[in-house]
């Protein structure tokens, strides 16, 4: 796939981050969740997963607003809805994609 996707916890899931690695382009890891968000969301990046699966409310939830209202997606690995309760309290991988490849970004993130 040539896309640019951010990969965050890569250091957390070093296999996951690995398989991800051989299916597309360029991983790039800037560090800060809510900026590689709207980054999707503007389309400077395809997508961005998570795959720490420990994620803080207050750096997802401006960010899922953001991509949507452009119209992308935001999801858990498997495509349900990612839902901002109070706590993550399960652990929850999150992709975040422009919406046009988000089914490909979701096969290459259960990887």
């Amino acid at each position: 796939m040539e896309s640019s996707i951010s990969v965050y916890g890569y250091r957390h899931n070093v296999n996951k981050t690995a398989n991800i690695s051989q299916a597309i382009r360029r991983i790039r890891i800037l560090g800060c969740i809510s900026l590689e968000l709207c980054y999707v969301a503007c389309g400077k990046l395809d997508a961005y997963i998570d795959v720490r699966g420990s994620l803080r409310l207050t750096d997802v939830a401006a960010g899922k607003l953001i991509i949507e209202e452009a119209g992308g997606m935001v999801t858990d690995e498997k495509g349900c809805k990612l839902l901002l309760n109070d706590n993550f309290i399960n652990q929850v991988y999150m992709v975040a994609t422009n919406g046009i490849f988000h089914q490909s970004i979701l096969e290459i993130a259960g990887r």
